[in-house]
């Protein structure tokens, strides 16, 4: 445990005090309460990280064990491997060079007693083979040595020759052995056998090289036997037959079954392609399927944890090649955590398998789950130790606080006659005669601020009242000066530049009808000409008077647009003398839709709207200025228009259809105006520039950008009221105007 993990619990300690205390501060818990809770805290944490750091200690040791524990039984099973496999090549190699160089007789039609004894001292020798055998490939003949003959009881099992030749018609005659290695009796005798039919013989034959083959038994079907076998050759490099060593698998599985930790675990080996080769479980590996023998493959194990396992493996690779190396880590199996680990073997005997090795975590904390409920149980035996203590000192300290308590409510509802008896010599006995000191002074005190109080209440409500008053006039009267003064001043300089700007515009929008006039008749001059002229020069002329004509056209288009500006300046500036009236607030609004929406179907009488008027028919008349109101929403509704068309012509072919809200309602002390669309939207960026002067987002000739800052100068500074939008780009539009009611 290091002291960085010390300090984070300490700090997690610390916070959790932070949240008591806010308890204690939100929900007025007594004092007595606090002192138990501050005991069983301090229990609690104490116990609570002593059991932590065991625990955690404890599971560090256990993981510390399984990981040696699984490094043993993986050398363990490398080393049984290392003897398992290395005797039946050595084996094979020495019948081989005996074979080869004529020493060792394998006419297998003629009996022959010294060929018997060299196998019989051989099988002795290796205790881990099952049998040591040849096959011939003049005509099949077979002759092998076992250890494990079938059909007897384990108790009966004896070294055991099994020839098939010429001389026995192919037939598997099983003999037994005396002491001497000699052979006894006749035992049994099984159908016709072709080594050379044999699945150990074909795959030697075929590698040209020793191999190894797992099959299942001639005699025993549901046997599994790996096989080391090696072609024999002559002299002249001829295929005299087949020289096998077996190994029978079961005595593998046994070897991994007594390494497991408990019942829960398993042990298995497999190949690459995922097939059964020992498993602890003992299963047998091979099995009929519609009467066609099959390999077990790991995936279907009748074992579900060797089957989780595999499905493991085969979630973390897609080929079982790509494993190299040792690889580790936990999942869950029966919704237990399980360690697995995976070893490839190494191909020193040129097998590629894949030992797993898989294990509950269960099997190795069982006894830390033990401490910790033992540790538990202290916790509980601990807490409620300390409950009794913090009672009774909870009792002994607060007792004298609580009456203390108790008088100062008193004294805080204006009782002075209750003194706390002095019961004790220390601390607190010194603060209950203070209090009762105190108590004495606040009476006297108390009664003279009363009187003084109430006549200093009254002068105080009178002067604050007539200064209250004097300040919002004031502050009323100079807001208004202010806003007077400014738009004078704004007018006068609008108007100026109006008048200044419209008189050369005057003379450019005048010579550029003229000068339109001109180019058509010059046109009309040259066309009634154009036979006396050359056809190239009339074309090069009439594009000439075309461009002219399309020229001061738009001379003139540019020119009507900034007399428009300089309408809305002047008109801008003549607002300051326009009066307030009495004012139908719903009148106005429908006369301004109805003229707007005229006014649109003249420009486009294929433009259609769908106009919703909810008006409260409650609304009392106010003050406004009509004129400029009226302004207002015809920019608004006019803008809302121009809103829709644009997002009509972009979704002309999804059904949209153009549609206008007007609502009008009171709220307390003003009247809201809500004018909303459902047309293209104002983008996020845009939204606050809206209504900035001369600022606009319709294209060219459509727009001054002058409309949404007079109106915002009208509502805001004129009315002193609000002007606000809402909007989703692609959705709709919302305008709300605010008016005070007066």
């Amino acid at each position: 445990m290091n002291l960085n993990y010390c300090r984070s619990r300490l700090s997690i300690t610390s916070q959790f005090l932070k949240l008591i205390n806010n308890l204690i501060h939100f929900r007025q818990l007594s004092f007595r309460t606090v002192l138990i809770i501050v005991f069983v805290i301090q229990i609690v944490s104490v116990v609570g990280l002593t059991g932590y750091i065991s625990f955690y200690n404890g599971r560090k040791a256990v993981n510390y064990l399984m990981a040696q524990w699984r490094h043993e039984i993986v050398a363990r099973i490398r080393q049984k491997l290392d003897i398992y496999l290395k005797y039946p090549l050595l084996i094979n190699q020495k019948n081989a060079m005996a074979i080869r160089m004529g020493y060792l007789n394998m006419d297998l039609n003629v009996e022959n007693s010294s060929r018997d004894f060299y196998f019989w001292q051989q099988i002795q020798l290796f205790k881990t083979v099952s049998w040591i055998g040849f096959g011939s490939q003049a005509n099949g003949e077979y002759f092998t040595i076992t250890r494990t003959p079938p059909n007897l009881p384990a108790g009966q099992k004896s070294l055991q020759i099994a020839i098939a030749n010429q001389t026995n018609h192919h037939k598997l005659s099983y003999y037994t052995l005396n002491n001497l290695g000699q052979r006894d009796k006749l035992f049994t005798v099984y159908p016709a056998f072709d080594a050379r039919s044999r699945p150990w013989y074909q795959a030697a034959v075929k590698a040209g090289k020793p191999i190894w083959h797992i099959y299942s038994g001639f005699v025993t079907p549901h046997l599994a036997y790996i096989s080391a076998s090696q072609p024999v050759y002559n002299e002249a490099n001829q295929l005299l037959g087949v020289a096998s060593v077996d190994l029978d698998l079961n005595d593998l599985s046994l070897f991994l079954s007594g390494l497991r930790i408990n019942e829960q675990g398993q042990i298995f080996i497999i190949d690459r392609d995922g097939l059964m080769i020992a498993p602890s479980t003992r299963e047998e590996i091979f099995f009929y399927q519609n009467g066609v023998q099959q390999r077990l493959r790991a995936l279907k194990s009748h074992d579900p944890l060797i089957q989780s396992a595999t499905q493991q493996l085969l979630s973390h690779f897609e080929d079982l090649q790509e494993i190299t190396n040792v690889q580790e880590w936990e999942f869950l199996a029966k919704q237990q955590p399980h360690f697995l680990q995976i070893i490839p073997l190494a191909q020193n005997f040129n097998l590629d398998w894949l030992i797993v090795v898989v294990i509950p975590k269960s099997a190795f904390m069982a006894q830390i789950y033990t401490q910790t409920q033992t540790t538990f149980l202290v916790l509980w035996i601990a807490l409620g130790i300390a409950i009794i203590i913090g009672l009774l000192t909870a009792h002994w300290i607060a007792r004298p606080i609580l009456k203390l308590n108790w008088a100062a409510k008193k004294l805080a509802q204006g009782k002075w006659d209750w003194p706390i008896e002095v019961e004790r010599e220390d601390e607190v006995g010194e603060l209950t005669r203070s209090f009762n000191e105190m108590a004495k002074q606040l009476e006297k005190f108390y009664d003279r601020l009363i009187n003084d109080n109430i006549t200093l209440e009254f002068k105080v409500a009178e002067r604050t009242h007539e200064l209250s008053q004097a300040v919002e006039q004031l502050k009323t009267t100079q807001s208004q000066l202010i806003i007077q003064e400014r738009m004078a001043a704004l007018g006068m300089l609008i108007a100026g530049i109006a008048h200044e700007i419209k008189n050369p515009l005057n003379f450019i929008n005048n010579f550029a009808v003229l000068s339109v006039e001109f180019a058509q008749e010059l046109h009309d001059i040259i066309d009634s000409q154009q036979l006396h002229l050359d056809d190239t020069i009339n074309q090069e002329i009439a594009t000439i008077l075309r461009d002219l004509q399309n020229n001061a056209q738009r001379i003139y288009e540019e020119g009507k647009r900034a007399d428009n500006i300089v309408q809305n300046m002047l008109r801008h500036s003549h607002r300051h003398g326009v009066q307030y009236q009495l004012t139908d607030i719903n009148l106005l609004l429908k006369e301004a839709a109805n003229l707007t929406y005229h006014s649109m179907r003249n420009q486009n009488e294929h433009f259609c709207i769908k106009i919703t008027v909810e008006c409260d028919e409650q609304l009392p008349l106010i003050q406004v200025m009509p004129q400029e109101l009226w302004q207002v929403l015809i920019n608004i509704i006019s803008n809302a228009y121009y809103a829709m068309q644009a997002k009509q012509k972009e979704v002309a072919e999804n059904g949209y259809i153009p549609q206008l809200l007007l609502q009008t309602q009171a709220q307390g002390d003003w009247i809201e105006i809500r004018i909303r669309d459902n047309g293209i939207g104002i983008p996020a960026t845009v939204k606050p520039q809206i209504f900035d002067p001369f600022f606009t987002t319709k294209s060219v000739g459509q727009g001054t950008g002058l409309g949404l800052s007079i109106s915002y100068e009208i509502i805001v500074r004129s009315h002193q009221g609000k002007l606000e939008v809402e909007t989703e780009v692609g959705q709709y539009t919302s305008f709300i105007i605010k008016l005070p009611k007066r």
